[in-house]
């Protein structure tokens, strides 16, 4: 009994390294997660987890004090230079300072743990190390409290979770001498590898920290570029000053619409091109909101060598010259409504154009199979496709699908409110 009363301090500081190490490991793995929180929250994300909602109040018809969107967005959630009059920060968020630091704390810990007395000066780099990180936990805490007056509920937990870090590290400071029989800990071979992994660690979290640098400028870009296109006079002042092209009608256009409609839209297109099936859809969409107010005229630009001399060398689209003789030959056959119903056909069987299958899809329509064979290899058709490639050589068109509105180009053909400028204006 006796010895097991003289023992049992002996066995307590045995045990309470241990108890304070794996401590430490586990506070800091908790900071580095409350601080990738942080760095997800400033650039844009939203958490699901309950318990950062209850952090966070960011709702902001409450009027909370509590809004870590505004504080984790503004320039002092960076360590850096700010350049606001650019809108650019420059230098890394501290929440990634802290994925860093965190890290670092837990890989030490993990690794490396508690010295013996004797190599007390690894744990005093430790402790310097926390010490001067709380330090700036309490000076971000004032830019909180007397410059932003708003409160981060993450970021103040990450700041009590470093307070606590600081508590264990000291409490953890080897105050008892070595046992006779203890060897010297951490040897210095360990010491370093464990550097080396704390190292290799923050220089990981810092180039994360740059990417959201990046990230964040290029949505500050996007957002504001988004904002200019978007803006309805900006549309109608860049689609007005494009130039005014003649483009004729044929009087065997290809027309879907009402053809006494006062404005006119040509478009040239390809069967086989992805973008292009997006335009046919948002067209057939206009028509269904605008009737009587747009006719089209449909043209094709197909990207293959087999008719387009842009593509003679290879590259573009197999069988998209077949495919626009397909459609053509459905209106020679059929008139406007076999047409459109090719039309819509062959974009949305687009990935089975490889298969060749235009006979079959134009019996499908209850086209005549000796016709519509004649018509997809008759000379005139070739001729239409030739012309339209040729008027399209003769526009500058680059790329498709390429769309021109009353003889002008039509660049953001994608955007409701650009229709709802031209098309619900006066006329020209």
């Amino acid at each position: 009994m006796t010895t097991t009363v003289e023992n049992s301090p002996i066995r307590r500081r045995r045990i309470l390294p241990h108890l304070l190490r794996w401590s430490a490991v586990v506070v800091a793995l908790v900071g580095w997660w409350l601080s990738l929180v942080s760095l997800q929250v400033s650039m844009g994300a939203k958490t699901d987890n309950p318990l950062i909602q209850a952090l966070c109040d960011d709702e902001p018809e409450t009027n909370s004090a509590f809004d870590c969107n505004s504080v984790l967005k503004s320039d002092r959630a960076w360590a850096g230079r700010s350049d606001t009059a650019k809108g650019r920060t420059t230098g890394v968020p501290w929440a990634s300072l802290g994925m860093a630091y965190f890290g670092s704390i837990a890989l030490w810990y993990a690794f490396v743990g508690l010295p013996t007395r004797s190599r007390h000066w690894w744990h005093l780099m430790l402790v310097v190390l926390v010490a001067y990180s709380v330090s700036e936990s309490i000076g971000l805490i004032r830019v909180m409290a007397f410059e932003l007056h708003q409160w981060c509920g993450i970021c103040l937990a990450t700041h009590a979770v470093n307070g606590v870090l600081l508590i264990i590290t000291l409490i953890g400071w080897p105050w008892h001498p070595d046992p006779p029989e203890t060897r010297p800990y951490p040897t210095v071979p360990h010491a370093l590898a464990g550097l080396m992994a704390c190292g290799f660690a923050s220089l990981t979290f810092m180039l994360i920290g740059q990417l959201a640098n990046t990230t964040v400028y290029g949505q500050r870009i996007e957002s504001a570029y988004k904002k200019i296109i978007d803006d309805r006079a900006y549309m109608r002042w860049r689609f007005e000053n494009e130039p005014v092209h003649a483009i004729p009608l044929a009087a065997d256009e290809a027309l879907s619409g009402d053809p006494k409609a006062p404005h006119t839209l040509v478009v040239f297109t390809d069967f086989r091109c992805p973008a292009c099936r997006l335009a046919n859809a948002k067209i057939d969409e206009v028509l269904k909101r605008y009737p009587g107010t747009l006719r089209v005229a449909h043209h094709f630009y197909p990207q293959d060598g087999e008719c387009n001399p842009r593509y003679a060398d290879g590259g573009g689209h197999r069988l998209s010259c077949k495919a626009d003789r397909a459609a053509l030959a459905a209106l020679d056959i059929g008139g406007p409504v076999a047409f459109a119903r090719m039309r819509e056909l062959i974009f949305e069987r687009q990935h089975d154009i490889e298969l060749d299958r235009f006979t079959d899809w134009a019996a499908e329509l209850g086209l005549a199979g000796d016709a519509f064979a004649a018509a997809l290899d008759s000379p005139e058709i070739a001729e239409r496709i030739a012309a339209d490639i040729a008027m399209a050589d003769g526009l500058e068109v680059k790329a498709v699908p390429a769309l021109f509105l009353d003889g002008r180009r039509l660049e953001h053909w994608r955007n409701d409110s650009l229709w709802q400028e031209l098309l619900e204006g006066p006329t020209e």
